[in-house]
């Protein structure tokens, strides 16, 4: 479900936030943008189709998708258990 670049951005984030379980985190920002980009995207994603990456200082993630949507921003939250993740899809012209 990760890519190489995303495990090795895992293994960072956990050396320098341990107490967020960041494997856990991706997993529900790609369901998050899957959802939302699904409308949009003519085909099935797969879990390797978007590379994802976490800012922990905004609680901001990217991701890196195939057309038509290249490049979508979401937001993230961890505490007290719960993860929350979202992704707005802005409108196309």
């Amino acid at each position: 479900m990760t890519t190489p670049a995303e495990r090795r951005h895992l293994r960072q984030l956990d050396a320098t936030h341990p107490h967020i379980p960041w494997d856990r985190l991706l997993f529900s920002a790609k369901e998050s943008l899957y959802k939302a980009c699904s409308p949009l995207i003519p085909r099935t994603l797969h879990f390797d189709d978007a590379e994802l990456s976490f800012t922990p200082d905004t609680h901001t993630f990217t991701a890196l998708l195939p057309l038509p949507l290249p490049r979508l921003t979401g937001r993230w939250h961890a505490g007290h258990g719960i993860l929350i993740t979202a992704v707005a899809v802005p409108p196309h012209p």
